[in-house]
């Protein structure tokens, strides 16, 4: 299926507390941040560049340059926001491995489950309402 660099950006982000299950579900969820981050390689890097471009210097106590951070009071935030609108829409077809309620039921919180709601299966009853 195809997803867009700022929707795989979200559903890596979603997978974070599912990697810690040692379980079935846990292991989808670490094939699918595999295939995610690996679709998401060279916007990762554009996104970079760019926050090192457009972003203020984070510093440590030493006084060295630790990280940079792109916000709203930077003074190219703008051009940042512009440049990465050009690339965030750009589309990969990403393999996703799915969820079934058994996978899950038990082992991830309501919580989770609903952070991963976009890699479940759910069935027509359920999908209908007639089982809710």
């Amino acid at each position: 299926m195809k997803y867009s660099n700022k929707q795989l950006e979200a559903m890596a982000q979603s997978l974070g507390p599912v990697l810690k299950s040692r379980s079935l579900v846990g292991y989808k969820a670490a094939v699918n941040m595999r295939a995610i981050m690996n679709a998401l390689a060279d916007y990762t890097v554009y996104k970079d560049s760019l926050i090192r471009e457009y972003g203020a210097e984070i510093k440590d106590d030493d006084g060295n340059v630790k990280d940079f951070a792109v916000t709203p009071s930077c003074e190219g935030f703008q051009d940042f926001l512009r440049k990465l609108s050009e690339v965030s829409e750009v589309e990969h077809d990403v393999r996703i491995m799915t969820a079934i309620p058994d996978d899950v039921i038990g082992v991830l919180s309501g919580e989770e489950i609903m952070a991963i709601d976009w890699m479940m299966e759910h069935g027509e009853e359920l999908a209908d309402g007639d089982n809710a």
